[in-house]
């Protein structure tokens, strides 16, 4: 726990101004919030680029599919209807992006309003802390 962190560092400073404990307890947030938000950035990136991998496949299928047209020299129900298998399939890449992206995003934003919490409640604890042992 990021608080019991706190205390137990505070509490070992006894005696010091408050501007050493204001640094000590500004050092110990940056470095914990270092450590809370190291597998942020997976979340991130997973969520901000998985619908543009689903894009791109979908592109590509839809080329394919034309290039197929292009390659036939007639067109019949048989190419209608693979041409049209390539283009739904190529779309599914779109939904399995999204369904990928989606929760991706959402736990990252979850994630960081709890990291946010935690360390508003340390601050405010350390700042609590600093009035009470302060010698200045």
């Amino acid at each position: 726990c990021v608080e019991g962190k706190l205390i137990e560092i505070l509490s070992s400073k006894k005696g010091q101004s408050r501007s050493d404990l204001e640094l000590t307890v500004n050092s110990f947030l940056g470095s914990e919030k270092l450590k809370l938000e190291k597998n942020l950035i997976f979340l991130g990136t997973v969520g901000s680029n998985a619908p543009f991998i689903g894009l791109f496949e979908t592109v590509l299928g839809i080329i394919k599919a034309f290039s197929d047209i292009a390659n036939q020299s007639s067109v019949d129900l048989g190419g209608a209807q693979s041409i049209s298998f390539g283009i739904s399939e190529a779309l599914v890449a779109t939904a399995v992006g999204l369904l990928v992206a989606i929760p991706a995003v959402v736990a990252f934003n979850y994630f960081q309003r709890k990291i946010k919490t935690i360390l508003g409640r340390a601050s405010s604890l350390g700042d609590y802390l600093i009035k009470l042992q302060s010698k200045d």
